[in-house]
């Protein structure tokens, strides 16, 4: 072409490379990983799942279900529709 276009591609984000570099890591020690007692494992696999809920925006619309209406704080996803589109109660608009 010659008109100095630069025709690679560099990889930019690093995270893919990383995480296959820690799975080849983890096949090769996979030996000293059996000595790890497997109820430790799954104490910290529990402890890593109930951390990830804090956030997780499905759950938080689950935990508003269990909390009565006035109790609510005021979020978005928990406000009343308004306006010509919203749906009134028993039915279409």
């Amino acid at each position: 072409l010659g008109l100095g276009l630069g025709l690679g591609c560099e990889e930019q984000r690093y995270s893919g490379l990383l995480q296959a570099v820690l799975m080849f890591v983890v096949l090769a020690l996979l030996s000293v990983i059996s000595w790890i007692p497997v109820g430790a494992l799954f104490g910290v696999l529990l402890y890593l799942g109930c951390v990830a809920l804090h956030g997780n925006a499905v759950w938080e619309r689950i935990g508003f279900n269990a909390i009565l209406p006035k109790k609510r704080p005021p979020v978005p996803a928990m406000n009343p529709l308004s306006g010509p589109n919203a749906c009134r109660r028993g039915g279409r608009p």
